[in-house]
């Protein structure tokens, strides 16, 4: 849900077998908690928001093409990624670390990711494009990536 419908957390929708199965054997959902019913009701307000207005979800896969098509016409490496979620692999994390800050400097505010949460000499900048970005924008951000592109 963090990444889709502007909250925290996820859920699972699947059969009570598959859920009950996961509850009991993933390590990851041992320590996790229930939604609150603030974030049920956020996450079913959004959904209900999509299906009614589908032009927010064409606007997002157009603003994501736009953006990974700018990237890679840099010559960045996006991993493949095929999601509004675009990770930018740097490599070194002095070069990451350069190109996050040249990012700053222009306004763009991105998210460093270092080993161990990635592979050593991966390291990253994690970027995410939504629906709201305006053409404005994306060609500030385009500017900007640009300017750190040089900077490395």
């Amino acid at each position: 849900m963090s990444k889709s419908l502007a909250s925290t957390g996820g859920f699972i929708v699947g059969s009570r077998e598959l859920i009950d199965y996961l509850r009991t054997h993933s390590k990851h959902t041992i320590f996790s908690a229930a939604l609150s019913p603030s974030q049920a009701a956020c996450a079913s307000a959004a959904l209900d928001v999509m299906q009614a207005e589908p032009e927010h979800l064409e606007r997002l896969w157009a603003n994501t093409r736009t953006y990974t098509a700018m990237l890679q016409s840099l010559g960045l490496d996006t991993s493949g990624s095929e999601t509004p979620a675009v990770p930018i692999v740097i490599g070194a994390a002095e070069r990451a670390y350069a190109f996050w800050k040249a990012l700053l400097e222009k306004g763009v505010f991105t998210v460093m990711a270092f080993a161990p949460a990635v592979p050593p000499g991966k390291d990253l900048i994690r970027t995410a494009i939504s629906a709201g970005h305006t053409d404005e924008q994306l060609a500030r951000i385009a500017e900007a990536m640009a300017y750190a592109a040089k900077k490395i």
